[in-house]
C-alpha cells in the first residue's frame, strides 16, 4: 500500500477503506502475492515453467526420473491454503466484529 497509495500505517484506517484500497492494488503487489500464496510474479512463473519443461525433456532423454518442479515450489502455499479452506473470504463491518469472530470476544 505504501508504494501505490503512500500509506505506511494502514491499521489507522477503517477496515472498509483498507479493503477498497487493497482491491485496487496490482496483482503483482507484495500484498496480492501474499494473499494468493504466490512467491513470485508472472515473469517468475513463466521462467519456472520453461525451466521445468526443459528439465523434464532432459530427464526423459537420459532416462532419469522427473526432477522436482520449480513451479510447484512457487505455488505450494497457494494450493495448501485452498486445500485447507483458507481460500474463502469473510467480510467484517468493524475491527470488533473481526475480533469476535476470531477470538470469541474483543481483545
Amino acid at each position: 500500500m505504501a508504494e501505490t497509495y503512500g500509506i505506511f500505517d494502514y491499521r489507522q484506517l477503517p477496515l472498509r477503506v483498507v479493503a477498497a484500497l487493497f482491491s485496487g492494488l496490482r496483482e503483482e503487489s507484495r500484498l496480492g502475492q501474499k494473499m494468493h500464496g504466490v512467491r513470485g510474479d508472472r515473469k517468475d512463473l513463466l521462467l519456472a515453467v520453461i525451466a521445468d519443461e526443459t528439465r523434464a525433456i532432459h530427464a526423459a532423454l537420459i532416462g532419469a526420473d522427473y526432477p522436482q518442479s520449480i513451479t510447484a515450489e512457487l505455488f505450494e502455499n497457494s494450493t495448501n491454503n485452498q486445500a485447507e479452506g483458507h481460500g474463502n473470504t469473510a467480510v467484517y463491518e468493524s475491527k470488533e466484529d473481526f475480533m469476535k469472530a476470531r477470538y470469541g470476544g474483543e481483545k
